[in-house]
């Protein structure tokens, strides 16, 4: 059942009860699920309260041992929804049974990723996830809720292969936000698989989102406190050489977690330098003088009794044509631009009866070094 496969990461991710509360959470549930069905209802398995997200309505079930039965619906876009008293009614009344409630996201709603990590981060898996989100992901740590699920460890390197669950936090606010309205203090957030009940197993609720649960056992937290406060006393009396070797135990777990810092600092450095090279390496490609460049330059350095009938521009130069009363200096006014050189007419200048002006056709080429310059 979900609740039992789930009942770890709920208790690791939504309850707030301390390491101790946290070991007689977990311990609880696993108790219930080995309770022999002759004995009555197992308490862990005996109901579900599902939220489940189709398209844009949020599909409310109760799944017991007697069916599957759903409860109604709830539009996402509607404001105005009919019958949502009437809903959170039936969810009032159903949360007296404690049954588990657990909210199920389309597979297209979440992105998993393949990472990995080095071996030395597999007792800080969620910090080092957490840290390396951006590199990972298009989004930062604050901005997705994620989970993840070992897939293997490389024997021989000691590499950590796993896969990354992330789904963006804005994404999720009307979702919550429906999930409150109706009364709903789901602890799990899944991903259906779109058979049946199945899920991938991932828990993506986020902290501060799940039920508010009073601690197991919470008569036995003076008589815990007592303890944890006599082994307190008893630890501050063990020999110099124990504290000697506590030291050192610290000092090897402070060792590896820089080493999982220095190796993803490494990993940071070698990105940006990776990103240097292929901006120098696009920056280097800009030499060419823009269109705008040279068409500002063409109509500063042609005099006012000359026009253009015709200007054709190629990656290497330009070709010009029309009409000018003194063709002949166009080329030494051309040519005194730094953006073009190598300036001559390609057919004969001749003289437009009409109009009194001489006609000319001529071709420049770009220096394509100036052009740099001027840019930069």
């Amino acid at each position: 059942m979900n609740s039992i496969k789930h009942s770890l990461r709920t208790v690791r991710k939504n309850q707030s009860q301390g390491v101790i509360g946290d070991f007689l959470s977990w311990w609880w549930l696993e108790l219930c699920a080995l309770r022999p069905t002759a004995w009555g209802s197992n308490p862990a398995q005996s109901s579900n309260l599902i939220f489940q997200l189709e398209d844009d309505q949020l599909v409310v079930r109760f799944q017991s041992q007697e069916g599957n039965e759903v409860l109604g619906h709830y539009s996402l876009t509607d404001e105005s929804v009919d019958g949502e008293a009437a809903l959170a009614d039936k969810i009032r009344l159903l949360q007296k049974q404690q049954p588990v409630q657990q909210i199920l996201l389309p597979s297209d709603w979440i992105a998993i990723l393949p990472v990995t990590l080095p071996a030395a981060a597999k007792d800080n898996l969620e910090q080092v996830l957490r840290f390396e989100m951006d590199r990972q992901t298009p989004f930062k740590p604050a901005d997705v809720y994620f989970d993840y699920s070992i897939v293997e460890q490389d024997r021989l390197q000691g590499d950590i292969q796993l896969d990354l669950a992330v789904v963006p936090r804005k994404r999720l606010e009307d979702l919550f936000s429906a999930v409150k309205r109706l009364g709903g203090t789901p602890g799990l957030m899944d991903v259906c698989t779109g058979q049946g009940d199945e899920t991938l197993g991932y828990n993506l609720m986020p902290s501060g989102h799940g039920p508010e649960r009073r601690p197991m056992f919470a008569g036995l937290n003076g008589i815990l406190a007592g303890v944890a406060l006599l082994l307190f006393i008893v630890a501050l009396a063990i020999p110099p050489i124990q504290l000697y070797e506590s030291r050192e135990t610290l000092r090897e777990q402070v060792s590896k977690a820089r080493q999982v810092a220095n190796k993803v600092a490494a990993l940071r450095a070698d990105y940006q330098a990776q990103v240097d090279s292929l901006q120098n390496l696009l920056g280097s490609g800009e030499q060419r003088p823009s269109n705008l460049q040279i068409l500002d330059e063409v109509a500063r350095l042609l005099p006012d009794d000359t026009w253009l009938s015709n200007l054709d521009l190629d990656p290497q130069g330009l070709k010009l044509q029309g009409e000018s009363e003194g063709a002949s200096r166009l080329i030494s006014l051309i040519e005194s631009s730094e953006l073009f050189n190598q300036t001559t007419f390609t057919s004969p200048v001749t003289q437009n009866r009409r109009t009194g002006k001489e006609a000319f056709s001529m071709s420049t080429r770009l220096n394509h070094s100036q052009g740099q310059k001027q840019h930069d």
